[in-house]
């Protein structure tokens, strides 16, 4: 029974000082991690202080309004993207260094889809917006509001997935 491994030299264990010398993809995975993590903090303080903000210039029933608005656009945007987010990083980062023309044919694609469903679905919220408004929550004052957020669908839509291949495939970038 011979032992293969005898004549190898041994890896170096990685230490608390820096990446075992070499490896660029731990590295290229930490910063990427790191960047990403400083990010998504950076977005969600930024948006926590916008909201603070419009409430304390809205009032309580405007900024409910706005809520309610806002939230409709983030239902409608995840249903919209139809997990096309999802799908461009794992195709992009499978294929990126082979078949980058597919890369960027699957991206538009998913791009082009994900506009065109906001736009559907825009458009049903901007004609439903009277009712929804009367009819659902009881506030008139709620139409215009519904109208305002109706007309972001298709742009927010198609950034989500743009946003998913600069954050983790990188095709655009």
């Amino acid at each position: 029974f011979m032992n293969n491994f005898a004549d190898s030299e041994p890896t170096p264990l990685p230490t608390l000082t820096g990446p075992v010398p070499g490896d660029t993809y731990l590295t290229r995975l930490a910063q990427g991690a790191a960047i990403a993590l400083v990010g998504r903090v950076f977005g969600r303080a930024t948006s926590a202080l916008t909201h603070v903000i419009l409430a304390r210039f809205l009032g309580p029933q405007d900024f409910g309004l706005y809520a309610v608005g806002w939230t409709t656009l983030q239902l409608g945007g995840t249903l919209s993207v139809l997990g096309l987010d999802k799908g461009v990083i794992y195709y992009g980062l499978n294929h990126r260094n082979t078949d980058q023309h597919a890369v960027h044919s699957v991206l538009r694609q998913s791009i082009g889809l994900t506009c065109v469903l906001g736009l559907v679905l825009g458009i049903g919220l901007y004609l439903s917006a009277p009712w929804l408004a009367t009819q659902v929550f009881g506030k008139a004052n709620l139409t215009s509001v519904l109208y305002w957020f109706a007309l972001a669908f298709c742009f927010f839509s198609g950034l989500r997935v743009a946003a998913a291949d600069g954050e983790d495939v990188g095709v655009l970038v």
